[in-house]
């Protein structure tokens, strides 16, 4: 079915007052379409979305048994789930983390749906450097786009307002005792404040990989410095995994210069002592990506 065509079948479904449906992804894994948000019909239409992402950290994390993965701004859990599904034999613990009350229904349901409630666990609330309560601006038909902060002035944001509890990633881990195998980060803008609230984790023997959203823009409306994200990824080496303009750079290239990147893309930041690991699960998400194309 072509893209226009999916398109079309999308707008039949909403017409008829469809809400979800079962679906399976380009990399050939159930999901639950979501209609009615951009984030959550984009899959639908879009065979390759967050593909790269995606087959990347399971990738990753099919180098460890039972392997442990913190989802920041996990949406309506399309990329939980499909990690999940992909991950089954390794038993994995995915933690998703939504602080948008409309869409944590949707991430729910989806892992309700798909019957992962042994894999992903589904926690409403933000990450940030201290624990407490903030605001949270978003539009329910593009949530992807959902800011933390009461700036409801920014119509790619949305001008609809929630209240949203805030954690801090050290206490998650000191509570669950858990240690993340992979950090992956979608946060529109407040990455800072997530990798602020991660300490020692950083940078200890046991250092998560983190998989993240490289917006210059967002970074900036939210006050945030660039220099200081860098700062925080420490001595990870940068790799470069996709962008939604079509492949300004090839998957799995080192990025030197992360301050150099001027467009939203998603980035696969290595502890150094986990190189080899890196070029085994760089190799296999090429020959899986080169199947499913």
């Amino acid at each position: 079915m072509s893209t226009t065509a999916r398109r079309y079948w999308l707008k039949l479904l909403r017409g008829i007052r469809v809400k979800h449906f079962r679906a399976r992804s380009g990399i050939g894994v159930p999901y639950i379409c979501h209609l009615g948000d951009f984030s959550g019909e984009v899959p639908f239409y879009d065979r390759n979305h967050s593909a790269a992402e995606i087959l990347l950290m399971a990738q990753w994390c099919r180098q460890v048994e039972k392997p442990v993965v913190f989802d920041v701004g996990a949406n309506n859990g399309f990329i939980a789930t499909q990690l999940a599904q992909l991950l089954r034999e390794r038993a994995p613990r995915i933690f998703a983390f939504e602080p948008v009350p409309s869409t944590f229904l949707s991430l729910s349901r989806s892992v309700s749906a798909l019957r992962l409630q042994q894999l992903v666990f589904p926690i409403c609330c933000a990450i940030s450097d201290k624990p407490g309560a903030n605001t949270i601006a978003y539009n329910p038909r593009e949530s992807l786009f959902a800011q933390v902060g009461n700036d409801t002035s920014n119509p790619r944001v949305g001008s609809n307002l929630a209240y949203c509890a805030t954690l801090r990633l050290d206490d998650i881990v000191s509570c669950l005792g858990v240690t993340p195998t992979l950090l992956k980060i979608d946060v529109e803008g407040s990455e800072l404040q997530v990798l602020r609230g991660i300490g020692i984790l950083l940078d200890g023997p046991d250092a998560p990989a983190i998989c993240l959203e490289w917006n210059p823009v967002t970074i900036k409306e939210r006050g945030n410095s660039l220099i200081e994200l860098v700062e925080l990824l420490g001595s990870r080496k940068c790799y470069y995994i996709d962008d939604f303009e079509g492949g300004k750079k090839p998957f799995g290239e080192e990025i030197t210069e992360l301050m150099q990147v001027d467009w939203v893309c998603n980035v696969f930041a290595v502890p150094r002592d986990k190189l080899s690991e890196w070029s085994s699960a760089k190799s296999h998400t090429i020959s899986a990506l080169a199947q499913h194309r």
